[in-house]
């Protein structure tokens, strides 16, 4: 619990450090990634609103790219095959490139090419260092002169550090969870849902309004499982969105569907971002100890790695 109580500090702290290169005309940004270390770069995609194309990659390679194209390349581990594979194109297409990483082959691979080099605290699960991240790629914008952002940030991890979280774990129990959001919370819906997955051990799925008004809500005419929905509702919900929400409850709880609203108490996009984030932290932790589950082994993950590893 003393991992997830300190994730606060990492938005008001941060991390310091200066790029080598300032003043450099970019066009385009990739930021490649899988799993935790991709999901900030979701909620910087919405957050920051740039003026170029900014694409978020969880693939092997890269799409396409222009000579003034910065690849940040991102893994907790620096093991990720995928972000691995993105980073030996990148360098081949001699693109610009700044790594994300604690320590593997992607650090080594930095190093080794005079990459610039931002190194991520280690001692903590991949999925707990969300703010590291975002932090990271906040500043890093901010130092390439495309945001000004940074402040805002440190400001946001002061807020949530004096915010109480009441959890409603038992809610859960025996239910498959299901996280609704604002597309501008997509990204965090998203970690939210994985929280579950990696701390509770138990599936869970999220969606976003309007786009799930036309196709998952029509599931709900043939229950076959358990359901617990969470509203993440958020100060920038516009009006359409919050009256699609509020008819969707209503008709779910007629279908028999447990829909819980969760009011952030931010008033602004990047607060209630991270104070879901912080709530969910607690919540499936508390979870896991409901279950009867370790919240930080994922032994099928690793299962799965070490397959893939066989020749």
């Amino acid at each position: 619990m003393d991992e997830i109580k300190g994730f606060p500090v990492q938005l008001s702290k941060g991390l310091e450090f200066k790029l080598k290169f300032k003043k450099i005309k970019i066009d385009k940004i990739i930021l490649a990634g899988m799993g935790g270390s991709a999901l900030p770069g979701e909620l910087l995609k919405n957050y920051v609103n740039l003026n170029i194309p900014f694409e978020i990659h969880r693939n092997y390679s890269l799409p396409k790219t222009t000579k003034n194209t910065l690849l940040m390349a991102c893994s907790y581990s620096g093991n990720t095959e995928e972000t691995i594979s993105a980073l030996k194109e990148g360098l081949k297409r001699k693109i610009k490139i700044i790594v994300y990483s604690n320590r593997g082959v992607l650090t080594e691979m930095a190093i080794k090419n005079n990459l610039p080099l931002i190194k991520i605290p280690g001692g903590i699960q991949p999925r707990n260092a969300f703010g590291y991240f975002f932090y990271s790629f906040t500043k890093t914008l901010d130092d390439l002169g495309l945001t000004n952002k940074t402040k805002e940030v440190k400001k946001t991890g002061e807020w949530l550090d004096k915010q109480e979280f009441k959890t409603i774990e038992n809610e859960c129990i025996g239910k498959t969870p299901l996280i609704y959001t604002n597309s501008l919370l997509e990204g965090v819906g998203r970690a939210c849902k994985i929280k579950f997955n990696e701390n509770a051990k138990t599936p869970a799925f999220f969606n976003v309004f309007p786009e799930l008004n036309h196709n998952e809500m029509n599931g709900f005419e043939n229950l076959n499982s358990k359901f617990v929905v969470f509203y993440l509702k958020s100060a920038v919900d516009s009006e359409k969105i919050k009256k699609r929400m509020k008819i969707t409850k209503n008709l779910l709880e007629k279908k028999g569907v447990k829909v819980i609203e969760l009011n952030s108490p931010g008033k602004t996009l990047l607060q209630d971002a991270f104070y879901y984030l912080h709530y969910f932290n607690f919540l499936t932790v508390k979870l896991a100890k409901l279950y009867g589950v370790d919240p930080w082994k994922v032994e099928l993950v690793e299962k799965l790695k070490k397959e893939l590893s066989k020749k």
